[in-house]
């Protein structure tokens, strides 16, 4: 297995589902509880989705030491490691807050996408010395996965990464573009308006800005997850059909204003 995910770069997928209290943001400002101070110190520290913050230092003998921290009220929080950036064939390190208030830290498998490919204490990560070096803590409504790995190579990059400015920001201005779309069909003038053509030009270059956006942020999306090439090769030949489908309606469009430039289409 090791020279396996020696030759494909290390992914890290950060997951969780816990209740969070919204009252306050986690961020690498913060100290580590002091339980993990001796530990854990010296770590680098990025956010990486939502108010989930990473912790990571990997050493000369390739041992990773990860402090993931979030808010926290219950649930569980974990973090995945993939040889190729896909959650199947994966393995995670879960940690959770038991009923009576002990923590718990599990490696599970994760062989597929329902509940019972979930398999606990099965996995390729393999713990540094013993398992006394994982623990869960819980300060200030604040939950801390902390773990150490032994690597038999360097983990090289992040093949997944959650937090995606450019990704993020194209999605709100294409939900924004499609926002505007639907409110155009109440504030739509009537055909004989002398607003009507303005409408028209509003309405037509912000259908075609939020197609294309869309388009582009879709690529984006695929290239940052990794996907392989069954998924550029499907998306290309559809986004081919769309361009095909657009320039001959465009040409379409364009052919019928020119025969009748004094009349303004009615959509």
């Amino acid at each position: 297995m090791a020279s396996v995910a020696r030759v494909a770069a290390a992914a890290l997928v950060v997951l969780g589902l816990a209740s969070l209290a919204a009252a306050q943001m986690e961020s690498c400002n913060g100290e580590l509880p002091p339980v993990l101070a001796a530990n854990y110190s010296g770590l680098a520290c990025q956010p990486v989705w939502n108010n989930f913050v990473l912790r990571y230092h990997q050493d000369k003998n390739n041992v990773l030491r990860v402090v993931l921290s979030t808010m926290y009220s219950t649930g569980w929080v974990g973090m995945g490691f993939s040889r190729d950036g896909l959650m199947i064939g994966s393995s995670a390190m879960v940690g959770w807050i038991g009923k009576k208030g002990l923590p718990h830290i599990r490696q599970f498998a994760l062989r597929g996408k329902s509940s019972s490919k979930v398999v606990v204490d099965r996995g390729f990560l393999v713990s540094n010395d013993n398992d006394h070096d994982h623990t869960v803590v819980v300060q200030q409504a604040k939950i801390y996965l902390a773990f150490q790995l032994k690597f038999s190579y360097r983990l090289t990059h992040h093949k997944i990464q959650a937090d995606i400015p450019a990704h993020r920001g194209l999605g709100i201005f294409v939900l924004f573009l499609g926002i505007l779309q639907i409110l155009a069909f109440f504030l739509r003038p009537n055909a004989d308006s002398k607003y009507r053509k303005y409408w028209n030009w509003y309405h037509h270059w912000a259908g075609r800005l939020a197609l294309f956006f869309a388009s582009v942020n879709i690529v984006l999306g695929i290239h940052v997850g990794g996907a392989d090439n069954s998924w550029k090769i499907g998306y290309g030949f559809n986004l081919a059909v769309i361009l095909v489908a657009v320039v001959a309606l465009e040409f379409m469009l364009w052919t019928r204003w020119s025969k009748n430039s004094t009349s303004t289409p009615t959509y």
